[in-house]
């Protein structure tokens, strides 16, 4: 039953990495890392070493609730740890 579950859960994962990597990328680091490897790992490396660093030049925090976010500058922070 083992056997069945940790498949199942390889071919998962290959599915889930199909969507983000190439085959070619998926293929090294697992001749890398070896067959045995765990999931997790390997998801690790792949991340690490083709993950996207990609960040977006503005982000909006919409997370607070409206009139608790502080809008200005951060002039004063920098004032404080000494950074011009």
């Amino acid at each position: 039953m083992k056997d069945l579950t940790e498949r199942k859960d390889r071919l998962q994962a290959m599915s889930h990495w199909c969507d983000i990597y190439t085959i070619e990328q998926i293929q090294e680091v697992i001749a890398l890392l070896g067959q045995d490897t765990p999931i997790t790992r390997i998801t690790a490396v792949l991340g690490v070493k083709y993950g996207s660093r990609d960040l977006p030049v503005t982000w909006e925090e919409t997370l607070s609730p409206p009139g608790t976010r502080v809008e200005g500058s951060l002039q004063r922070y920098d004032q404080l740890v000494g950074v011009s």
